[in-house]
This record gives structure tokens, sequence and C-alpha cells, in this order.
């Protein structure tokens, strides 16, 4: 799976396969995301053979996003028909109070560099004096 590629969809477990980057001996690193609790080894040959059937599952490591303390959960999603939850209104500064995350960043929303982007915008304003 060359990297940059995305798979998704087509049963229960893990969902979604991201090729995230290239390992050091050349193999894909995968980063899957799963649609609920359950045994992440047990699940990743399955998810593997049917998302990416020309791949082969060479390793599994997985983090419980949901139990860790620091993240208390995984990334932001609204119910159907309420995307305003994501709003550049709903998200205002309030006071002091100014907002930045991957989720409601202006672009790359969800990874690692929308919350770059969101937070050079949000240390914008407080220099600024606008939030």
């Amino acid at each position: 799976m060359p990297v940059g590629a995305l798979a998704t969809g087509g049963g229960t477990g893990i969902e979604w396969v991201f090729a995230e980057r290239e390992t050091a001996d050349g193999a894909a690193m995968l980063v899957g995301v799963a649609d609920g609790p359950f045994a992440f080894e047990r699940e990743a040959p399955g998810a593997v053979e049917r998302l990416i059937p020309e791949g082969e599952l060479l390793a599994v490591d997985w983090h419980d996003w949901n139990e860790d303390p620091f993240a208390q959960g995984t990334w932001v999603s609204s119910d159907v028909g309420r995307k305003s939850a994501f709003t550049a209104e709903t998200w205002r500064p309030e006071g002091r109070l100014v907002f930045a995350s991957s989720d409601l960043a202006s672009r790359d929303t969800g990874w690692f560099e929308g919350a770059v982007v969101s937070g050079e915008l949000a240390a914008q304003v407080i220099l600024q004096g606008d939030g």
C-alpha cells in the first residue's frame, strides 16, 4: 500500500486504514481505526486481508485513546445533521479563551499538521489581543 493511501469500510472492527509512512526496511506503517473496543491483535489480520488483500501483516501495536488519561478520548465527531458543531462561529474566541485543535483546523483537519495550523492561528489571536 503506497504512503498516503486510505482503505475503509466493509464490516466490523477495524474500519479505516491509512498508510502513514514508509519504515526503514521499506514496509508501509499503517494506522487503523476501530469502531469500538476489541482485541486489536486478533482483528488486525482480518482487517488487512479485507482492506489490503495484497498486504502482509508484520506487526501490531495499538493504543486505547478512550482510556488514555491525557487524551480522554478520540477526535471530535458530530452527530448526523449537526455540522454546525465545527463551524468557526461555534469555536470563536470567548474573552481570554481561544480554541485550538486539529479537529477545528482550517486545513489538515484531524492530523497533527492541523493542530499546528490551529495552534498558530490561536497564538496570533492572543498576541494581537483579539481574543
